[in-house]
Parts: C-alpha cells; structure tokens; sequence
C-alpha cells in the first residue's frame, strides 16, 4: 500500500486504457498516460511493508573493524546488573514486536549472547533470524556468527561449512574463525593461511581472542616446520600470560627450539612443563 505518512485511500476506475488510480486526498495525485500510471505527491511517496514480510536487518553503525567483525566489546554493553537482567530486557524487547518487525531485536539479543560466549542460544536466535527472512541466509555477518558460534560449542564441521561461502573468501573476520576452526581439525596449512589473512584485524578483539590466534597459529605453523610462524605468533604474544594459555606458549616455544637445532634448552624446558601436568607433555 502506497502511504504517504497516513494511510490514504485510492479509487480504483476502469478507463480505456485500463485502470485509472485517483486519489481521495488533496495531496496525492495520479497521472495516467498511455498505459502508465504515474502517483507523485509534493512531500514524496513511501511504501508499506508487504503484510507478514519481514523488514529489513538494520545494524547500528559499523565498527572501526568493518562490519563483519564480531565485536565482543561494543556487543556485551547493555545497561542492565548483570548478564541475567540483560538478556530478560533483551527478550522481553523481542516479545514485544510482532514476528514480522522483531529481526533487529533479535538481532541485538544474538550478539549480546555471542559475546558473552553464550553459542547454543546465540545460534538458536541466528536461525530464528534466518528462519524469518530467508535472505538473511546469505548475510555475511550472520554466517560468520554463525560459524563463530559453532566454533565455540565445538560443532568444527558446521564451523567449517558456516563459513565456506565464497562471499567470505576475503573477508579477514571470516579467515580468523576459518583458521581457529581448521587448527581444531588438523588442516594445518589451511589454518597457517586463514591465520595469517586474520593478523590485520586481531587488534579489533579482545586479548584472550588474540591469544588463542597466536597460540593456534604457532601450533599450526610447528605441525608443517614452519618455523618463522611459530617465530612471529610467539613474539605478538603477551610477555605474561596465566594458567593453560601460558603452558602452551612454553610448549611451543620449546618445539620452536628444537626445530632450531637448539636441543639442550628445548629438552630443560620440556621438563619444567612436567611438573606442571601439562597434557601435551605428558602425551609425549
């Protein structure tokens, strides 16, 4: 329906060349010439959402990172006591609106749950999104939320198919969860790659997501001797790190110098990694 900011109703006439549309208020009016009709009004015309079509995914301005960019700070910040009373208001913000104009509402609860690193919910609320507009299936920020979210439940092969798309080949957001995901899976020079396409953008996340990179692309760069890798992703990460995240820095730090020739200091380290039950140490 055309709607130019209150409903208005038309008159529809047969002419002889068709169907003539003529208004029924002052500021509307209808032209018809040959075969076209033609509706102006001064102020400009708008039109209505089609009945039951969801409208369109809006997203507030993009960040600094790009609009793909999964972006834990800015997502997890709303005005609420606690996680708890957050994701009520959020849902309560949903029930609200009909099923046809909840998309954005929605929207907002899928990256606050995201970024709390809550994936079941987070991915239930993504398909709900989809389920709604099927256009959305191939919006590049929900399927690397998507993909994101399955990373963090372990689902690494819905991960890995989540963001396969060609539409995400250059994207570098889309690369950091592709190279978590396939350091999971063992497809090492995939993950060095996807990693390394990723390294412009980690300064858009949060340090222990910046950790896991690095730690994931010094594993993968060990696993096919490529040992300036491992090198660089040792050297960006930070000089303190605490409990599992700083054993697998001294883990790989010591293959690093093994692969180097320098056996003596690898071996010394590997055994200050025993005492401390470190799990890849005591595979070995």
């Amino acid at each position: 329906m055309l709607t130019p900011k209150r409903y208005v109703e038309l008159e529809v006439l047969p002419t002889a060349v068709g169907l003539a549309v003529l208004p029924r208020a002052d500021d509307l009016r209808a032209n018809v010439a040959d075969e076209i009709v033609s509706i102006a009004r001064p102020q400009g015309l708008a039109l209505s959402t089609p009945a039951g079509a969801a409208p369109p995914l809006v997203q507030a301005q993009a960040p600094a990172g790009g609009p793909t960019l999964i972006d834990f700070g800015a997502w997890g910040r709303v005005e609420a006591p606690n996680s708890f009373a957050a994701i009520r208001m959020l849902r309560d913000a949903v029930a609200r609106l009909p099923e046809s104009s909840a998309n954005n509402a929605r929207l907002r609860l899928a990256q606050f749950l995201l970024s709390q690193e809550l994936a079941p919910e987070a991915l239930g609320e993504i398909q709900l999104l989809q389920a709604a507009d099927p256009a959305l299936r191939d919006n590049t920020t929900l399927q690397i939320m998507r993909g994101a979210a399955q990373y963090m439940m372990g689902r690494y092969m819905d991960a890995r198919l989540s963001l396969s798309s060609v539409t995400l080949d250059q994207d570098p957001h889309a690369a950091l969860w592709r190279g978590l995901t396939e350091t999971e899976l063992g497809d090492w020079p995939n993950a060095r790659r996807n990693l390394a396409a990723a390294q412009r953008v980690l300064r858009f996340y949060p340090q222990d997501w910046r950790t896991r990179a690095q730690l994931s692309r010094a594993e993968a760069g060990l696993a096919i001797a490529d040992l300036s890798t491992v090198n660089d992703a040792l050297d960006q990460l930070p000089a303190l790190l605490q409990g599992p995240d700083a054993l697998s820095k001294e883990y790989y730090a010591a293959l690093l110098l093994a692969g180097q020739g320098h056996v003596n200091e690898a071996t010394a380290r590997l055994r200050a990694l025993e005492s401390a039950d470190y799990a890849p140490v005591a595979a070995s």
